[in-house]
């Protein structure tokens, strides 16, 4: 009979994973710069530089291309001979179709195809040169972004592309411009009218101490907390009291902020009323977001059918909106009782994730935009609580399993990019615990894993398989579904720099993703950094307050380290302990975080849009983001007995207290 692992080679095979995911995420990213031919990230050179046609600063919204007649641009460049060498090597790439002549003449670019645009053509241009004046023209076509060209070579050293000389037309128009060195780290000037986050602290220094000395008191002075509130019943007061927040920013936002504001809002909305006045799911290329899975715009033009009310009233408003907003509040919810199955003698902790889920502002900007993000969100959390709580029992039970099937298959048809590696991973997870932990036969582990799989594919495969029977392709997506026109967001390209770049946010926070990919994915984690999907935003706006939003970004420094030491502190708990099956959902929640992160990493060289570093992209990371930040700050709190201990303790709710008041002000002004 096959005996369960035990713990130090339970640690072993965690840290041999570890090591797999982490080696396998980087050989991924490494084969997608080398090889991946819809992978656009560029490695500038001294010699050659990358060079493409100008765009202007305050450009950010989709351009509209052409799948079969990209428009072509011509680069050329004088080059002066006194006499032509015996050979003069060059070594061209082009994004994407390239052709190139000299003095008007066809130059064959021998083997060279378009899908391999990062490999350099190497060949001999001496045979079409000539003494005196010469003119090299590079003829680029691409539909799903810029142009971009290097040439270089070491015998002939002014062809080789850079700042200067090489000016670019587009075929078929008579003005030409210099080319530019292709740079992907720019600075959006729209968002130079926003608030500066150094300016509003200053003017807000008095008032946030304050809040910092009266939340920070009752640890300075000792005091507790009322047994009806604090003990086993912190969970409980930290739910209502989020709940109440929630409630307030449905009745002020919710009902009030007009159907059209939110990113891709318009398409959202387009697809409720469509199955509204048709009553049938529309194909992929029939709308912007008619590519998402149904459950959630079918559920909220029921309840818009419902409610019977007319377009864009408060009542309409809240019919399209209240599905995200209940699943927001439940996902608050799933984290606590998910830390509540890892630690069952820690009420502090489910406490403080609930906190941490309610009060995240990416969580909560996004629940008042009609959108199935959060709704997608929620469907995971509930998975994922169910997931851990096969993990953390004695035996999974075939209940619980057929729970997590049914809620991985709705998460599948309420949004696909992020639920499919999910719907993967907690079924193998709990198929591992079953085999591993509970010592059952592999074959029934398998059988566990298949059927719940099996479950998964019956309740959402049929929405994948018409996918693939209209557009050969089970995950399309809006901008595949359409075989006429192609759609890309500048740069187009990315640079190591841009994905190695951080601190523009802590200056000019707002739109600070055309500064690196770090801050953009801060700006919209602790904020509405990209101004509610709009390319610029009114100021000052009536529906946040953005002078709050802004102080907003250096005050949640701390709290992200936090976060970070929460990983660190879970990921060590996970490699201890007699608990072997909450061991593992701990390491299960971690991988999901991970995910999620490398989800919208790759997705951004992918689609290397300033549109895309979004944190909220990474939302079905919540429960695991929530557990993290619990576990950093009970670590935090634990630190340190008698005079020492008060004052970090009353420190740490001082801050607390000012980062929740800073983000219910920016919510709830």
């Amino acid at each position: 009979m096959q005996r369960p692992i035990g713990s130090q080679a339970l640690a072993r095979l965690q840290l041999l994973g570890a090591a797999g995911v982490l080696v396998g995420a980087l050989a991924l990213w490494l084969a997608a710069d080398r090889w991946g031919d819809r992978f656009y990230l560029i490695h500038p050179q001294e010699d050659a530089a990358w060079i493409t046609i100008p765009q202007p600063e305050w450009r950010a919204k989709a351009i509209q291309v052409s799948r079969s007649d990209p428009p072509r641009y011509r680069f050329e460049k004088q080059a002066w001979l006194g006499t032509v060498p015996a050979r003069v090597p060059v070594r061209i790439r082009g994004l994407r179709q390239l052709s190139l002549s000299v003095n008007d003449v066809p130059v064959p670019l021998p083997g060279r195809e378009a899908r391999h645009w990062k490999r350099a053509v190497e060949m001999d241009l001496a045979p079409w040169l000539r003494v005196g004046a010469n003119r090299v023209t590079a003829e680029l076509a691409h539909s799903e972004g810029p142009v971009l060209l290097q040439i270089r070579s070491d015998e002939l050293r002014e062809l080789a592309t850079g700042p200067h000389g090489w000016r670019v037309t587009r075929v078929g128009y008579p003005r030409r411009i210099e080319a530019v060195v292709a740079n992907d780290l720019r600075h959006y000037p729209l968002g130079d009218a926003l608030p500066v986050p150094a300016t509003v602290l200053r003017g807000r220094v008095w008032p946030l101490l304050l809040v910092f000395l009266l939340c920070g008191a009752p640890a300075w002075l000792g005091l507790r907390a009322p047994a009806v509130l604090g003990g086993t019943n912190l969970p409980r007061t930290a739910g209502v009291a989020v709940g109440l927040f929630w409630l307030a920013l449905f009745a002020s936002r919710g009902l009030t902020l007009p159907n059209l504001v939110g990113f891709d809002a318009r398409g959202h909305v387009d697809y409720v009323e469509r199955l509204t006045r048709e009553h049938r799911i529309p194909r992929a290329d029939e709308g912007w977001e008619t590519f998402q899975p149904p459950l959630y715009y079918a559920a909220a033009a029921s309840l818009r059918a419902w409610s019977g009310a007319a377009p864009d009233t408060p009542l309409d408003r809240g019919a399209l909106r209240l599905l995200p907003m209940l699943a927001g509040l439940l996902s608050a919810v799933l984290a606590g009782r998910t830390a509540r199955l890892l630690a069952p003698a820690s009420p502090g902790l489910a406490a403080l994730a609930i906190v941490a889920a309610g009060l995240l502002p990416m969580h909560l900007l996004l629940s008042v935009f009609v959108s199935n993000e959060v709704v997608h969100a929620g469907v995971v959390s509930a998975a994922l609580w169910a997931a851990c709580g096969l993990l953390c029992e004695a035996r999974g039970s075939v209940r619980g399993m057929a729970a997590l099937s049914l809620l991985l298959g709705l998460g599948l048809l309420t949004k696909s990019t992020t639920s499919l590696p999910i719907a993967l991973l907690l079924p193998a997870a709990v198929g591992l615990k079953l085999w591993l932990i509970e010592a059952r036969p592999a074959s029934r582990a398998l059988g566990a894993c298949a059927a719940m799989l099996a479950g998964i594919a019956l309740l959402s495969g049929w929405f994948y398989l018409r996918n693939a029977i209209l557009f050969g392709d089970p995950f399309v997506t809006n901008l595949t579904a359409f075989s006429q026109w192609a759609y890309w967001i500048p740069p187009g390209f990315h640079t190591p720099a841009w994905f190695l770049g951080f601190g523009e946010v802590l200056s000019r926070p707002f739109f600070s993703s055309f500064a690196s990919f770090a801050d953009g994915f801060y700006s919209s984690f602790w904020g509405d950094g990209y101004g509610s999907g709009g390319a610029s935003l009114r100021y000052p706006s009536v529906w946040w307050d953005y002078d709050s939003m802004a102080a907003l970004y250096p005050l949640a420094l701390p709290a992200t380290g936090i976060l970070a030491l929460g990983f660190a502190r879970g990921a060590w708990q996970a490699l201890r302990g007699p608990d072997l099956g909450r061991r593992l959902a701990l390491s299960v929640l971690w991988l999901v975080a991970f995910a999620m992160f490398l989800l919208v990493l790759l997705g951004t060289g992918r689609l290397p849009f300033n549109a895309m570093p979004k944190a909220f992209y990474a939302l079905p990371a919540l429960v695991p983001m929530a557990v993290a930040f619990a576990l950093g700050a009970q670590w935090l709190h634990g630190l340190g007995r008698g005079a020492s201990g008060r004052l970090l303790r009353g420190g740490l709710f001082g801050y607390g207290g000012v980062l929740a008041a800073s983000i219910l002000f920016a919510f709830l002004h």
